[in-house]
């Protein structure tokens, strides 16, 4: 009987310190995926009354997370990307290999903030803006910064905010 008391004591034991054990890792794991999310880049947007040549604009703000995409779209314009989209959404995983905001602008309106998760330091900030002019009207950044994005007349300017 004692040798079964001890037995089950040590058993008990056990369980209990790899039950512990489990739950500290899997507090560190929520603490890095918390992380994760909390590094957001954030783009604040400027439309001037001129923009596009006084018309409405599709914006695209991706952040990309896998370096075979990455390397894709940074060699695509944005008139590529607009017409392709569609077929980028279905080769490749939203939230999990990009993350996207598609917004329309009207010229001297006022919009909130964009903000995208910023997930590693592999991950790439694109900007696509469809505008009547020709043109690549891309951007591309490889690091989280805060942004201003004007939308100008024929163009569009990105700086860093200070």
């Amino acid at each position: 009987m004692l040798h079964r008391t001890i037995s089950l004591t040590v058993i008990a034991s056990i369980a209990l310190t790899l039950a512990f054990s489990g739950c500290a890792s899997m507090t560190e794991r929520t603490d890095r995926v918390r992380t994760v999310f909390v590094n957001d880049v954030k783009i604040r947007v400027s439309l001037p009354p001129e923009g596009n040549e006084r018309t409405g604009i599709a914006v695209d703000f991706l952040t990309v997370h896998n370096a075979e995409l990455a390397a894709k779209l940074m060699e695509t314009d944005a008139k590529t990307w607009f017409s392709a989209k569609n077929q980028f959404k279905n080769d490749y995983t939203a939230g999990k290999d990009f993350d996207i905001e598609e917004r329309e602008y009207a010229p001297g309106s006022f919009v909130r903030p964009v903000e995208l998760p910023w997930r590693s330091r592999r991950t790439v900030l694109l900007i696509y803006a469809d505008y009547r002019s020709p043109g690549p009207h891309r951007f591309r950044a490889n690091q989280r910064q805060e942004l201003i994005l004007t939308l100008g007349e024929k163009e569009f300017s990105v700086v860093p905010k200070n």
